[in-house]
Protein backbone atom coordinates (compact mmCIF):
# COMPACT_ATOMS: atom_id res chain seq x y z
CA UNK A 1 0.00 0.00 0.00
CA UNK A 2 1.24 3.47 -0.90
CA UNK A 3 -0.75 5.74 1.42
CA UNK A 4 -4.09 6.40 3.01
CA UNK A 5 -6.22 9.51 3.45
CA UNK A 6 -8.31 10.16 6.52
CA UNK A 7 -11.34 12.08 5.35
CA UNK A 8 -12.15 13.59 8.75
CA UNK A 9 -10.12 16.29 10.50
CA UNK A 10 -7.64 15.73 13.31
CA UNK A 11 -10.36 16.35 15.89
CA UNK A 12 -12.73 13.89 14.23
CA UNK A 13 -14.80 16.60 12.55
CA UNK A 14 -15.75 16.56 8.90
CA UNK A 15 -17.92 18.83 6.80
CA UNK A 16 -18.42 18.90 3.07
CA UNK A 17 -17.89 22.34 1.55
CA UNK A 18 -19.41 22.88 -1.87
CA UNK A 19 -18.41 25.37 -4.54
CA UNK A 20 -21.84 26.97 -4.09
CA UNK A 21 -20.98 27.79 -0.49
CA UNK A 22 -17.43 28.87 -1.28
CA UNK A 23 -18.03 30.93 -4.43
CA UNK A 24 -21.72 31.56 -5.13
CA UNK A 25 -23.15 32.45 -1.73
CA UNK A 26 -20.64 35.28 -1.08
CA UNK A 27 -21.52 36.78 -4.48
CA UNK A 28 -25.32 36.59 -4.29
CA UNK A 29 -25.59 40.26 -3.31
CA UNK A 30 -23.88 41.55 -6.44
CA UNK A 31 -26.17 43.73 -8.61
CA UNK A 32 -24.86 42.14 -11.83
CA UNK A 33 -25.70 38.57 -10.80
CA UNK A 34 -29.01 36.81 -11.47
CA UNK A 35 -29.42 33.12 -10.66
CA UNK A 36 -32.20 31.26 -12.48
CA UNK A 37 -33.35 27.93 -11.05
CA UNK A 38 -35.51 25.33 -12.81
CA UNK A 39 -34.45 26.87 -16.11
CA UNK A 40 -32.84 24.12 -18.23
CA UNK A 41 -30.74 25.27 -21.17
CA UNK A 42 -31.77 23.95 -24.58
CA UNK A 43 -29.08 25.32 -26.88
CA UNK A 44 -26.46 27.98 -27.49
CA UNK A 45 -27.45 30.44 -30.20
CA UNK A 46 -25.00 31.28 -32.97
CA UNK A 47 -24.64 33.94 -35.64
CA UNK A 48 -21.94 32.63 -37.92
CA UNK A 49 -18.94 31.87 -35.73
CA UNK A 50 -20.08 34.03 -32.82
CA UNK A 51 -22.32 33.01 -29.95
CA UNK A 52 -25.20 35.39 -29.30
CA UNK A 53 -27.09 33.88 -26.39
CA UNK A 54 -28.68 30.86 -24.75
CA UNK A 55 -32.16 29.46 -25.33
CA UNK A 56 -33.64 28.07 -22.13
CA UNK A 57 -36.93 27.43 -20.36
CA UNK A 58 -38.70 29.73 -17.93
CA UNK A 59 -42.05 28.49 -16.60
CA UNK A 60 -42.19 25.95 -19.41
CA UNK A 61 -41.64 28.50 -22.21
CA UNK A 62 -38.54 28.82 -24.37
CA UNK A 63 -36.83 32.19 -23.99
CA UNK A 64 -33.53 33.49 -25.32
CA UNK A 65 -31.11 35.39 -23.13
CA UNK A 66 -28.54 37.29 -25.16
CA UNK A 67 -24.94 37.56 -24.06
CA UNK A 68 -21.61 38.54 -25.54
CA UNK A 69 -19.77 35.89 -23.55
CA UNK A 70 -21.06 32.47 -22.50
CA UNK A 71 -19.36 29.98 -20.20
CA UNK A 72 -20.47 26.37 -20.23
CA UNK A 73 -20.00 24.68 -16.86
CA UNK A 74 -22.54 21.89 -17.21
CA UNK A 75 -20.18 18.98 -16.65
CA UNK A 76 -18.94 16.06 -18.71
CA UNK A 77 -22.47 14.92 -19.58
CA UNK A 78 -24.41 18.12 -20.23
CA UNK A 79 -21.69 20.32 -21.73
CA UNK A 80 -21.26 18.05 -24.80
CA UNK A 81 -25.02 17.52 -24.95
CA UNK A 82 -25.67 21.27 -25.15
CA UNK A 83 -22.91 21.76 -27.70
CA UNK A 84 -24.38 19.06 -29.93
CA UNK A 85 -27.94 20.37 -29.54
CA UNK A 86 -26.54 23.71 -30.73
CA UNK A 87 -25.12 22.13 -33.90
CA UNK A 88 -21.56 22.02 -32.57
CA UNK A 89 -20.00 18.60 -33.00
CA UNK A 90 -19.50 15.86 -35.56
CA UNK A 91 -21.49 16.97 -38.65
CA UNK A 92 -22.45 13.46 -39.75
CA UNK A 93 -23.71 12.40 -36.33
CA UNK A 94 -25.64 15.64 -35.91
CA UNK A 95 -27.30 15.36 -39.32
CA UNK A 96 -28.25 11.75 -38.53
CA UNK A 97 -30.45 12.98 -35.65
CA UNK A 98 -31.90 15.95 -37.59
CA UNK A 99 -29.70 18.62 -36.04
CA UNK A 100 -28.35 21.22 -38.46
CA UNK A 101 -24.53 21.21 -38.21
CA UNK A 102 -23.39 24.74 -37.42
CA UNK A 103 -19.75 24.21 -36.43
CA UNK A 104 -17.67 21.08 -37.02
CA UNK A 105 -15.90 19.77 -33.91
CA UNK A 106 -15.89 15.96 -34.16
CA UNK A 107 -14.39 15.53 -30.69
CA UNK A 108 -17.47 16.85 -28.88
CA UNK A 109 -18.85 14.12 -26.63
CA UNK A 110 -15.99 11.72 -27.29
CA UNK A 111 -13.17 10.74 -24.89
CA UNK A 112 -15.44 10.15 -21.87
CA UNK A 113 -13.41 8.83 -18.93
CA UNK A 114 -14.42 7.94 -15.39
CA UNK A 115 -13.29 6.18 -12.21
CA UNK A 116 -15.10 2.81 -12.10
CA UNK A 117 -15.62 0.94 -8.84
CA UNK A 118 -16.90 -2.41 -7.57
CA UNK A 119 -20.14 -2.09 -5.62
CA UNK A 120 -20.50 -5.31 -3.71
CA UNK A 121 -17.50 -6.14 -1.48
CA UNK A 122 -19.56 -6.54 1.69
CA UNK A 123 -18.83 -7.85 5.17
CA UNK A 124 -20.77 -8.45 8.38
CA UNK A 125 -19.21 -7.59 11.73
CA UNK A 126 -19.97 -9.79 14.71
CA UNK A 127 -21.68 -6.92 16.54
CA UNK A 128 -23.63 -3.87 15.43
CA UNK A 129 -21.61 -0.84 14.37
CA UNK A 130 -23.96 1.66 16.02
CA UNK A 131 -24.55 5.23 14.78
CA UNK A 132 -21.46 5.05 12.54
CA UNK A 133 -23.54 2.92 10.16
CA UNK A 134 -25.12 6.12 8.81
CA UNK A 135 -21.88 7.99 8.27
CA UNK A 136 -21.47 7.14 4.60
CA UNK A 137 -17.76 6.63 3.93
CA UNK A 138 -14.45 6.77 5.72
CA UNK A 139 -10.73 6.42 5.17
CA UNK A 140 -9.32 5.85 1.67
CA UNK A 141 -6.40 3.56 0.87
CA UNK A 142 -4.26 3.82 -2.29
CA UNK A 143 -2.02 1.27 -4.00
CA UNK A 144 -0.68 0.13 -7.37
CA UNK A 145 -2.11 -2.48 -9.71
CA UNK A 146 0.03 -4.72 -11.90
CA UNK A 147 -0.38 -2.16 -14.70
CA UNK A 148 0.26 1.03 -12.73
CA UNK A 149 2.46 3.50 -14.61
CA UNK A 150 2.62 6.79 -12.68
CA UNK A 151 1.90 5.88 -9.09
CA UNK A 152 -1.15 4.49 -7.30
CA UNK A 153 -4.00 3.64 -9.66
CA UNK A 154 -6.21 1.66 -7.25
CA UNK A 155 -7.94 2.78 -4.10
CA UNK A 156 -10.69 1.71 -1.77
CA UNK A 157 -13.08 3.59 0.46
CA UNK A 158 -14.30 2.09 3.72
CA UNK A 159 -18.07 2.46 3.61
CA UNK A 160 -20.49 2.02 6.50
CA UNK A 161 -23.44 -0.15 5.58
CA UNK A 162 -23.75 -2.51 2.62
CA UNK A 163 -23.14 -1.53 -1.00
CA UNK A 164 -24.63 -3.05 -4.13
CA UNK A 165 -27.69 -2.98 -6.38
CA UNK A 166 -31.12 -4.46 -5.70
CA UNK A 167 -30.21 -7.76 -7.35
CA UNK A 168 -27.21 -8.25 -5.07
CA UNK A 169 -29.26 -7.40 -1.97
CA UNK A 170 -32.01 -9.76 -3.09
CA UNK A 171 -29.58 -12.64 -3.57
CA UNK A 172 -27.65 -12.17 -0.31
CA UNK A 173 -28.66 -11.09 3.19
CA UNK A 174 -27.02 -7.65 3.36
CA UNK A 175 -29.28 -5.91 5.86
CA UNK A 176 -28.74 -4.79 9.44
CA UNK A 177 -26.43 -2.52 11.40
CA UNK A 178 -23.53 -4.99 11.32
CA UNK A 179 -22.77 -4.39 7.65
CA UNK A 180 -19.80 -2.54 6.21
CA UNK A 181 -18.17 -2.55 2.80
CA UNK A 182 -14.95 -1.74 1.03
CA UNK A 183 -15.50 -0.01 -2.29
CA UNK A 184 -12.43 -0.59 -4.47
CA UNK A 185 -12.01 1.56 -7.53
CA UNK A 186 -9.69 2.26 -10.44
CA UNK A 187 -8.09 5.70 -10.64
CA UNK A 188 -6.12 4.86 -13.79
CA UNK A 189 -8.84 3.67 -16.16
CA UNK A 190 -7.83 3.26 -19.81
CA UNK A 191 -11.34 2.70 -21.14
CA UNK A 192 -12.95 5.53 -23.10
CA UNK A 193 -16.61 6.13 -23.92
CA UNK A 194 -18.86 8.84 -25.30
CA UNK A 195 -21.91 11.09 -24.87
CA UNK A 196 -23.94 11.57 -28.09
CA UNK A 197 -27.32 13.20 -28.59
CA UNK A 198 -30.04 10.95 -29.99
CA UNK A 199 -32.52 13.62 -31.00
CA UNK A 200 -32.91 17.32 -31.72
CA UNK A 201 -35.42 17.33 -28.85
CA UNK A 202 -33.52 18.66 -25.79
CA UNK A 203 -35.73 16.63 -23.44
CA UNK A 204 -34.52 13.32 -24.90
CA UNK A 205 -31.59 11.93 -22.88
CA UNK A 206 -28.37 11.45 -24.86
CA UNK A 207 -26.79 8.12 -25.67
CA UNK A 208 -24.27 7.51 -22.91
CA UNK A 209 -21.70 4.73 -23.27
CA UNK A 210 -19.09 4.83 -20.49
CA UNK A 211 -17.40 1.67 -21.78
CA UNK A 212 -16.38 0.61 -18.29
CA UNK A 213 -13.78 -2.19 -18.33
CA UNK A 214 -13.56 -2.15 -22.13
CA UNK A 215 -9.77 -2.18 -21.86
CA UNK A 216 -8.68 -5.66 -20.66
CA UNK A 217 -6.12 -4.08 -18.30
CA UNK A 218 -8.93 -2.25 -16.50
CA UNK A 219 -10.74 -5.51 -15.85
CA UNK A 220 -7.61 -7.22 -14.50
CA UNK A 221 -6.89 -4.24 -12.25
CA UNK A 222 -10.42 -4.17 -10.85
CA UNK A 223 -10.32 -7.89 -10.01
CA UNK A 224 -6.99 -7.25 -8.27
CA UNK A 225 -8.60 -4.42 -6.31
CA UNK A 226 -11.44 -6.65 -5.15
CA UNK A 227 -8.99 -9.38 -4.13
CA UNK A 228 -6.89 -6.94 -2.10
CA UNK A 229 -9.98 -5.51 -0.38
CA UNK A 230 -10.98 -8.96 0.83
CA UNK A 231 -7.42 -9.82 1.88
CA UNK A 232 -7.20 -6.57 3.85
CA UNK A 233 -10.34 -7.28 5.86
CA UNK A 234 -9.13 -10.83 6.55
CA UNK A 235 -5.97 -9.39 8.17
CA UNK A 236 -5.23 -8.20 11.71
CA UNK A 237 -6.42 -4.60 11.19
CA UNK A 238 -10.05 -5.75 11.17
CA UNK A 239 -9.71 -8.61 13.68
CA UNK A 240 -11.69 -6.85 16.41
CA UNK A 241 -14.75 -6.76 14.15
CA UNK A 242 -14.60 -10.53 13.46
CA UNK A 243 -15.80 -9.78 9.92
CA UNK A 244 -17.59 -12.36 7.82
CA UNK A 245 -17.16 -11.90 4.06
CA UNK A 246 -20.52 -12.00 2.31
CA UNK A 247 -20.03 -10.78 -1.24
CA UNK A 248 -18.34 -12.02 -3.20
CA UNK A 249 -18.87 -15.18 -1.11
CA UNK A 250 -15.80 -17.13 0.13
CA UNK A 251 -16.86 -20.03 -2.09
CA UNK A 252 -16.26 -17.89 -5.18
CA UNK A 253 -12.67 -18.92 -5.85
CA UNK A 254 -12.87 -19.59 -9.57
CA UNK A 255 -11.16 -16.75 -11.44
CA UNK A 256 -13.78 -16.59 -14.17
CA UNK A 257 -16.53 -16.23 -11.55
CA UNK A 258 -14.70 -13.39 -9.84
CA UNK A 259 -14.22 -11.63 -13.18
CA UNK A 260 -17.94 -12.00 -13.84
CA UNK A 261 -18.74 -10.64 -10.37
CA UNK A 262 -16.74 -7.50 -11.14
CA UNK A 263 -18.49 -7.09 -14.49
CA UNK A 264 -21.93 -7.45 -12.91
CA UNK A 265 -21.20 -5.08 -10.02
CA UNK A 266 -19.21 -2.32 -11.70
CA UNK A 267 -20.31 1.17 -10.76
CA UNK A 268 -19.05 4.73 -10.87
CA UNK A 269 -17.53 7.31 -8.56
CA UNK A 270 -19.27 9.86 -10.83
CA UNK A 271 -15.99 11.48 -11.84
CA UNK A 272 -16.74 11.87 -15.55
CA UNK A 273 -14.30 13.97 -17.59
CA UNK A 274 -12.93 14.48 -21.09
CA UNK A 275 -15.89 15.07 -23.41
CA UNK A 276 -14.81 18.58 -24.47
CA UNK A 277 -11.10 18.11 -24.06
CA UNK A 278 -8.47 20.80 -24.27
CA UNK A 279 -5.85 20.68 -27.01
CA UNK A 280 -4.76 21.86 -30.44
CA UNK A 281 -5.44 18.78 -32.59
CA UNK A 282 -8.53 18.20 -34.72
CA UNK A 283 -10.38 16.29 -31.97
CA UNK A 284 -9.79 18.95 -29.31
CA UNK A 285 -12.90 20.93 -28.38
CA UNK A 286 -11.38 23.86 -26.47
CA UNK A 287 -8.07 25.61 -27.05
CA UNK A 288 -5.45 26.28 -24.33
CA UNK A 289 -7.43 29.39 -23.37
CA UNK A 290 -10.56 27.24 -22.74
CA UNK A 291 -12.35 28.83 -25.71
CA UNK A 292 -14.41 26.51 -27.89
CA UNK A 293 -12.21 26.15 -30.96
CA UNK A 294 -13.29 28.24 -33.93
CA UNK A 295 -16.04 30.14 -32.12
CA UNK A 296 -16.08 33.59 -30.54
CA UNK A 297 -17.59 34.26 -27.15
CA UNK A 298 -17.85 30.68 -25.86
CA UNK A 299 -15.75 29.05 -23.13
CA UNK A 300 -15.94 25.77 -21.21
CA UNK A 301 -15.01 25.64 -17.53
CA UNK A 302 -15.71 22.18 -16.15
CA UNK A 303 -14.32 18.63 -15.97
CA UNK A 304 -15.15 17.96 -19.62
CA UNK A 305 -11.99 19.84 -20.71
CA UNK A 306 -9.62 17.40 -18.95
CA UNK A 307 -7.84 15.38 -21.67
CA UNK A 308 -6.87 12.58 -19.25
CA UNK A 309 -8.64 11.71 -16.03
CA UNK A 310 -6.50 12.48 -12.97
CA UNK A 311 -5.59 9.82 -10.43
CA UNK A 312 -7.59 11.71 -7.82
CA UNK A 313 -11.11 12.86 -7.14
CA UNK A 314 -12.12 15.43 -9.71
CA UNK A 315 -13.68 18.23 -7.64
CA UNK A 316 -10.44 20.05 -6.77
CA UNK A 317 -9.08 19.92 -10.36
CA UNK A 318 -12.42 21.18 -11.63
CA UNK A 319 -12.34 24.12 -9.22
CA UNK A 320 -8.81 24.90 -10.43
CA UNK A 321 -10.04 24.85 -14.04
CA UNK A 322 -12.88 27.22 -13.16
CA UNK A 323 -10.58 29.65 -11.35
CA UNK A 324 -8.20 29.66 -14.32
CA UNK A 325 -11.12 30.17 -16.70
CA UNK A 326 -12.23 33.20 -14.68
CA UNK A 327 -8.75 34.70 -15.01
CA UNK A 328 -8.60 34.03 -18.75
CA UNK A 329 -12.07 35.42 -19.45
CA UNK A 330 -11.47 38.53 -17.34
CA UNK A 331 -8.28 39.20 -19.27
CA UNK A 332 -9.88 38.60 -22.69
Amino acid sequence: FVDYNAIEGDDGSFERWSTARAYLEPALGRPNLDVLVDSPAHRIDLAGSRTTGVTHLIDGREVTTTADRIVLAAGAMDTPRLLQLSGIGDPDRLAAVDIRPRHALPGVGENFQDHPLVLGVNFRAREGLGPVIGNGGGTMLNWRSSYAERGPDLHTVIAHGSRGDEALHARYDLGGDQMFALVPGLYGSRSVGWVRVRSADPTVPPEFQPNYLADPKDLVAMVEAMDVAQELVAGPAYADLHPEPLTPPPSMTDRAERVQFVRENVGSFFHGVGTARIGTDELAVVDPGLRVRGLEGLWVADASVMPIIPTANTQAPTVAIAERAAELIAAD
